[in-house]
């Protein structure tokens, strides 16, 4: 109950957070790998979608992404599908068994994934499911691994949103991942 409570109490300041900056987007990051960041997503989407909002969950962890996993669907095709122009992104976006709630998954695993992201417009990416969702909640990689939610981050997509595993989490790699933000 005090975990639902603590993801119910994220959710209401993000809600709120996005519209003081009347934006529907928002990136989940970490330092590193294992604080769950990816489980923090899914669950605010998932609260999201359950207040009767349309919400649509992007896993943008390029690499590792495993959100399709927990969801039950397939993994491609799906953002590096799109990226590479091989379909849309609403052809990329699949129903999930929760109502109010659709995934974009990872996609075909690609070794470029970097280079994709920074040669494409992500806000172009976005902009024909942006008026569609209600909140767009973006699993990216963990900034210190690699430098994808880096070049999120300077394309101003969306507002980012920062975990850090309690008690795990050096208080160096946080500054220094924030410094790279």
């Amino acid at each position: 109950a005090g975990a639902v409570e603590a993801y119910r109490t994220l959710r209401t300041a993000l809600i709120s957070a996005l519209a003081k900056e009347n934006d529907k987007i928002a990136i989940f990051t970490s330092a590193d790998s294992k604080e769950g960041k990816t489980l923090t997503a899914l669950n605010v989407a998932i609260l999201m979608a359950q207040m009767g909002r349309k919400v649509l969950l992007v896993d943008m962890d390029l690499r590792r992404g495993r959100l399709h996993r927990s969801l039950g669907l397939e993994k491609d095709p799906g953002v590096t599908d799109v990226l590479q122009g091989k379909l849309t992104i609403l052809g990329a976006t699949v129903k999930t068994r929760i109502p109010e709630l659709w995934l974009i998954p990872a996609g075909s695993q690609v070794d470029n994934a970097a280079e994709l992201l920074q040669s494409s417009d992500m806000n172009r990416f976005f902009a024909p499911v942006r008026e569609l969702y209600d909140y767009i909640i973006v699993d990216s990689s963990p900034v210190l691994r690699v430098t994808d939610t880096v070049i999120l981050a300077a394309q101003r997509v969306g507002a980012v949103v920062y975990v850090a595993r309690v008690n795990r989490t050096a208080t160096a790699m946080i500054r220094y991942s924030f410094d790279m933000l």
